[in-house]
């Protein structure tokens, strides 16, 4: 591994001497090399390594082959290994592996744009497609990989394969020919792999950053023209930076690339700079130099030979077009300052057309329309304010089943008041023949859930997952004992994202609609729902369903045949009414391919509902998601099913992404230091990794105070008839606790405020307290 390093000063002493006597053999074959003490070193240190080197073994049928593969930021690695005696009670990690083979490569610079999924899938169809004389075996092999959506992937035993994108489905059919067992393996223990993949790349300079360089026809015929146009100037970018007391102040940022001095240079957007070079706005401060004529005209002067042809000119001297005033499109710090009178400020942020039309009256510039949309996309306090509180995402994996009672979901459906005390109802889904029970109950509780799971393992058995949100009625720990028992794997959704669990949503969605014409046509009032649940559910299990092949539930999940509206029906034969029914009994030696035909119907049902999410995958349209942990992002938390302030920005932050999971990022806050789990559609790429967290930039975040949670209430007071609690904030020091107002505090914190009214005893406080809950 180290061979070049060390055997440097005999490559060195060799090099001379071929310079001497030539390079050809007949004149290096009579010259006598001496070696000091550093090149003998160099010898025997490398004579140790090779001595000591780990060496390579022939293939062996009867051994079990192992591929261990991983990808990082800018390379891959590849290891190929086989165990002569397999232990099945020891991990793989322990197993006495003998090298076969080792790969590793570099990304391109296409490829290192390319997802984390699809870095991680690469080297296994590297293997794939050119290992094959390793891999082609009876016995198979294993393949480890330490991202946990490659299993779903590339999994063997799946009837159709799971994938992100449809690259990944086309690499997917390399492997259709091999026989193999994947595995998940930690990254902690995917040593090798992990080394192959960053041992020997380059180092990665620090602040470089690319560009995409645009010059119109007319700009062209202008360069072509100006003789003096052979010199190039650095671009000045400056960085404007937000002030507590609501002022600007513009400081300068040379960027180091250079450009010709009459080209129009725009910035790549999907790339971010660092940032020393990312463009932050806020208000302007007092030390703002604001343009002048003299500013003017000395840049009309220094950049006079990419002056427009028609012009004129006023008493002064001062370049005009169009009776404005003309200024260079290379004059970037003029052009920064313009750009943040007529953006910030009093001009409130707003679009490309009112910041165009403000400049337009005054100045005369030179493709104004796409300097102005560089530098609205480059300005960080209208990220926190433009744009929708959800951005699309492209479609990714989900919890499937594939076979009945493998997944179950469930979720709470609120009724209302009803005949008795019923007020909720309990839905439990099954995931591969959505076969359902409704329960009603009286409140959203964990014993109630409990009860429900216990309810449903006696009759159908424990399903292996259990899928839900994270309401305290299933995240707790009797819900959580109860699983421990059962050996079920309970799986929570994040939060203000129920699409992930968007079966059971859509069943809720079906039993109101049902509830809702039953009462009608039957003229019940809607307190007597509670009567009509179980014939909700029959008509839920009982009707065909186009995902399972017209198929009800109740067939797909227990095989029994589901009743038809139309039976018994009466028809006349020979003068007499007859019943027309079916007889359904069956004899035993037809249970077997009753099974049968059940695991076909099954298999049928996984592959309708594939096919169905590929043409809704191929529908849909969203951006991908590929943000990497250390970087930046925005947090859209406004929900429609919360009261929020509508003067708050819709995207707080910035938040720092510390972990990525298969559907979801867990963040941390940067005051604070707590973390949530966020779904991808609620974050908004803020800057990379190289962002400078100093007190201004907490300060702003601190400013925001939405997601600051209370530590404790303190004290309470009357202010002129305003009640106020003196409040302690998680994550800030004693000094920033504040008064807040008791109405504002029970909206936000209403279990917190419930428990410090009542340790307060404090009646005056309590009645406004009860005043308040009332309305």
């Amino acid at each position: 591994m180290d061979y070049s390093r060390v055997m440097q000063p005999l490559h060195i002493l060799l090099e001379a001497a071929l310079q001497q006597v030539g390079r050809t053999k007949r004149l290096a074959a009579g010259f006598t090399l001496s070696w000091n003490d550093d090149d003998k070193a160099a010898f025997t240190t490398a004579r140790n390594l090779l001595a000591t080197t780990q060496l390579l073994h022939f293939p062996d049928d009867s051994a079990s082959l192992c591929v261990f593969s991983d990808a990082s930021e800018r390379g891959w690695g590849l290891l190929v290994s086989q165990v002569r005696e397999w232990n099945d009670a020891l991990p793989v990690v322990e197993q006495q592996h003998e090298l076969l083979l080792c790969k590793s490569g570099v990304f391109s610079d296409t490829e290192q744009r390319w997802s984390i999924i699809e870095k991680e899938a690469f080297p296994i169809i590297f293997a794939a497609r050119n290992l094959g004389y390793l891999l082609v075996r009876r016995g198979g092999f294993r393949l480890y990989c330490d991202h946990k959506n490659l299993v779903f992937v590339f999994a063997p035993d799946k009837e159709v394969k799971r994938h992100v994108r449809g690259k990944l489905q086309r690499w997917a059919l390399s492997l259709t020919g091999l026989a193999f067992q994947v595995e998940h393996i930690d990254g902690t223990d995917n040593l090798w792999a992990d080394l192959l993949s960053r041992w020997g790349l380059p180092v990665e300079e620090a602040g470089v950053s690319m560009q995409c360089k645009f010059i119109t026809r007319s700009r062209a015929r202008e360069l072509a023209e100006a003789a003096d146009a052979e010199e190039s100037d650095s671009v000045v970018e400056p960085e404007v930076r937000v002030d507590q007391d609501h002022t600007h102040r513009v400081d300068q940022v040379h960027r180091g690339h250079e450009v010709p001095e009459h080209s129009e240079v725009l910035v790549d957007p999907n790339h971010t700079e660092p940032v020393d070079q990312v463009l932050r706005l806020h208000m302007i401060s007092d030390d703002f130099e604001f343009p002048s004529l003299g500013s003017i005209r000395a840049a009309q002067e220094e950049h006079a030979s990419s002056a427009p042809l028609e012009v004129g000119r006023d008493d002064s001297g001062l370049v005009l077009v169009n009776d404005r005033l003309w200024v260079p499109a290379a004059a970037t710090e003029l052009l920064q300052r313009i750009f943040v009178i007529s953006h910030c400020g009093l001009q409130g942020h707003r679009g490309l057309e009112p910041m165009v039309s403000t400049i337009e009256s005054v100045f005369s510039i030179s493709g104004l329309s796409a300097l102005c949309r560089r530098f609205l996309s480059r300005c960080l306090l209208c990220k926190h304010v433009k744009g929708g509180n959800i951005i699309t995402r492209p479609w990714g994996p989900t919890y499937d089943a594939t076979e009945p009672n493998e997944l179950l979901h469930w979720d709470f459906l609120f009724m209302g008041e009803s005949a008795g005390a019923s007020k909720y109802v309990l839905v439990l889904k099954d995931g591969l023949s959505h076969n359902c029970e409704l329960i009603a109950c009286d409140s959203a509780s964990s014993i109630v859930a409990a009860t429900a799971l216990v309810d449903w393992w006696k009759r159908f058995g424990a399903p292996s997952v259990l899928i839900s949100d994270q309401g305290s009625h299933f995240k707790n720990a009797v819900v959580q004992q109860v699983c421990k028992k059962l050996q079920l794997r309970q799986e929570l959704v994040v939060a203000y994202s129920p699409w992930i669990n968007g079966t059971v949503e859509r069943v809720n969605r079906d039993i109101l609609q049902v509830m809702r014409v039953l009462l009608m046509e039957l003229k019940l009032d809607t307190h007597e729902w509670v009567y009509l649940l179980p014939l909700v559910q029959g008509n839920l299990n009982h009707t065909p369903v186009a995902s399972l092949g017209n198929r009800s539930p109740v067939e797909t999940f227990t095989g029994l045949r589901r009743p038809s509206p139309f039976e018994p029906v009466i028809i006349e034969m020979n003068g007499k009414p007859v019943v027309l029914t079916e007889d359904i009994a069956l004899p035993g030696d037809r249970m077997e391919r009753l099974r049968s035909d059940l695991m076909a119907m099954h298999r049928e049902v996984v592959d309708l509902r594939e096919k169905r999410r590929l043409q809704n995958m191929q529908l849909s349209k969203g951006s991908p998601c590929n943000f990497a942990v250390g970087d930046f992002v925005l947090w859209s938390i406004l929900d429609q099913r919360l009261t929020v302030d509508k003067l708050l920005a819709r995207w707080v932050g910035p938040f720092e992404v510390v972990e990525t999971r298969p559907h979801s990022f867990v963040i941390r806050h940067l005051v604070t230091d707590q973390t949530f789990d966020v779904h991808c559609s609620r974050l908004k790429f803020y800057s990379n990794s190289a962002l400078n967290v100093d007190e201004e930039m907490l300060a702003h975040i601190g400013n925001q105070g939405m997601l600051l949670g209370v530590e404790a209430i303190k004290h309470h007071r009357n202010e002129h008839g305003d009640w106020q609690l003196f409040v302690s904030w998680v994550g800030l020091q004693d000094e920033e606790d504040s008064w807040e107002s008791l109405r504002s505090m029970n909206a936000q914190v209403p279990a917190t405020v419930a428990q410090y009214i009542l340790a307060a005893e404090d009646p005056a406080l309590s009645a406004a307290y009860k005043a308040i809950a009332q309305h």
